[in-house]
């Protein structure tokens, strides 16, 4: 057996290769001008992050919490309504619905934080994930600048 060497991938990395890995997904990147554990607080904290960083979503509440695992009931403005399954590990949360795949990662770096945000329709929808990618990057930049804000009030 040969032993070769190996790695891990970081918060951010994994977050760009699961973007990679779903078609039409949209990703984005940027730095934070604030402490990991600051931001990955207040991201952590889900039932005060999502409905600040996401307007779309008017309320989310955690429904159930196992470890990484959690279960949470969120509301649109247009009252459609979700049930995420949820996998928050430190810096990297993953979560579902049965209408969409959503993804935040953050992970220290040289000048601030790196954070990135991932966003796929899925079911019937995810053809539509290709055309819509420019509004769902719109989307992930403004959801950055929020957290940026926040965390700087």
């Amino acid at each position: 057996m040969t032993n070769l060497p190996s790695t891990e991938l970081g918060a951010v990395r994994r977050l760009q290769v699961l973007a990679a890995s779903i078609p039409g997904a949209a990703y984005d990147e940027t730095v934070v001008q604030a402490p990991f554990e600051s931001l990955w607080a207040f991201v952590s904290d889900m039932d005060t992050s999502m409905p600040r960083l996401f307007p779309n979503f008017r309320t989310w509440r955690t429904v159930a919490h196992h470890g990484d695992h959690l279960q949470a009931a969120a509301v649109g403005y247009l009252g459609q309504r979700g049930v995420f399954d949820v996998t928050l590990k430190p810096g990297l949360c993953i979560m579902q619905d049965r209408r969409f795949i959503g993804g935040i990662a953050a992970q220290p770096g040289v000048t601030g934080t790196r954070f990135a945000l991932l966003a796929a329709p899925r079911g019937p929808a995810r053809h539509l994930g290709a055309p819509l990618r420019p509004l769902a990057q719109r989307l992930l930049r403004r959801s950055a600048r929020r957290l940026g804000t926040h965390l700087t009030t």
